[in-house]
């Protein structure tokens, strides 16, 4: 069951990055239609991330309620939903477009590895995770190749209507999987918003979990800024095309599917999780720092190996992370666990966009808001090299 475990939550990862990222990539046509800057993105952000967060907190109690899988389909429904909701073009709209896609997108990590931590080998376990999180790298080159066809076949209204009916399409494929998946859920577990306060309380309480919480603000926080502004630094700062840019976008995160693997398969042969994160922390540092120092003019071959060399290290940790996150978590509450790690990287999803858009429209230019990125990406690497105490909540739950 691991490989149709590991399958089905590939693909719904992938799904769930992609829709995401169809405001962003079609934010240039979309913003000359309506008039409004580009750099409304990051409030559009910090509306999904805030729902995400929140839903990332409290998925908890609904996994282990109606079960991964459905919590799954959830998501994707959701997903949807937002994405219809955006395809008018009404200003208004856009915000609550955000919050519920944040809604779905905040959820769908905690259920997949609430799932993939029953059938993961220990020793396999950073990469197993690791193949499951290709689907973000995945979802990027889906959105930067697919949402760009989508926007020129159907306009970028039409973009939003054909991603929401990819994820309607496999919330429904989902179903046949749902009796073995969603086996153990206990339909009595109680709902509460107390879920929230108890999750994030029991983080910030294990040095590992808070290491692990610190280091998914800030490497999510470089991550977001890749995601929601790339395109945009390429059409709008450097001079291209929407279609140009979306193929360096999707060039860029195709070294990421390489990367993640290859990190989670030397982090779990090796059993060096720790180091490996702080490798990635220093290794994200360095890659803001490039992205910051691009000029108009430079090659489109140096830009793309920039984004590969950002990719690479900003989209590639989340296996090693989730898997040490399962590790330190009771059997039956990985996903609360990984919720509740997760809503620190939600709150980065908010905030690092948000400043970012704050710094475009205060003019100060693209490179500055990537090289302050790299800060907290350094700072977090550091802690991974600090010595541990020993003891923790669990350990990883494993299935046959």
């Amino acid at each position: 069951m691991l490989m149709a475990a590991l399958l089905a939550m590939l693909v719904q990862q992938t799904l769930s990055y992609m829709c995401v990222l169809v405001l962003p990539v079609v934010a240039p046509e979309a913003a000359a239609e309506l008039g409004v800057s580009t750099a409304l993105i990051g409030a559009y952000s910090l509306f999904l991330y805030a729902a995400g967060l929140l839903s990332a907190a409290s998925c908890g109690s609904f996994i282990r309620r109606y079960g991964p899988l459905r919590v799954s389909q959830y998501a994707l429904c959701m997903l949807a939903i937002g994405l219809f909701l955006a395809s008018p073009g009404i200003l208004w709209l856009f915000p609550v477009s955000a919050v519920i896609l944040g809604l779905g997108s905040g959820v769908s990590t905690p259920a997949s590895s609430e799932i993939l931590a029953r059938y993961a080998p220990p020793r396999h376990a950073p990469l197993v995770f690791s193949i499951k999180q290709t689907g973000v790298p995945l979802g990027g080159m889906l959105a930067g190749l697919l949402v760009p066809l989508f926007a020129a076949l159907l306009g970028w209204r039409g973009a939003f209507w054909a991603a929401g009916l990819m994820c309607a399409a496999l919330a429904m494929g989902l179903q046949p999987l749902r009796a073995r998946f969603d086996a153990g859920r206990d339909p009595g577990h109680p709902l509460g918003g107390a879920d929230v306060f108890r999750t994030l309380k029991q983080v910030l309480a294990e040095q590992q979990l808070r290491e692990l919480a610190i280091a998914a603000f800030a490497f999510v926080g470089v991550q977001a800024l890749f995601g929601a502004f790339f395109v945009t630094y390429l059409v709008e700062g450097l001079g291209y095309g929407l279609v140009e840019a979306g193929g360096i976008f999707a060039g860029s995160q195709s070294v990421a599917i390489v990367a993640r693997i290859f990190w989670g398969w030397l982090a779990g042969r090796l059993n060096i999780a720790r180091p490996t994160l702080a490798a990635l922390g220093v290794a994200m540092a360095l890659a803001c720092a490039c992205m910051a120092s691009i000029q108009v003019g430079w090659s489109t071959t140096v830009i793309l190996g920039i984004g590969m060399l950002y990719s690479g290290t900003a989209l590639s940790w989340h296996g090693v992370l989730l898997s040490e996150i399962a590790r330190r978590s009771p059997p039956g509450q990985v996903g609360q666990f990984t919720g509740g790690v997760l809503a620190f990287g939600n709150a980065a999803m908010m905030a690092y966009p948000a400043v970012y858009g704050l710094l475009l429209g205060l003019g100060v230019g693209y490179g500055v808001g990537f090289l302050l990125a790299g800060i907290p990406a350094l700072i977090a690497g550091a802690l991974f090299l600090l010595p541990l105490r020993s003891g923790g909540p669990g350990r990883l739950a494993t299935g046959n």
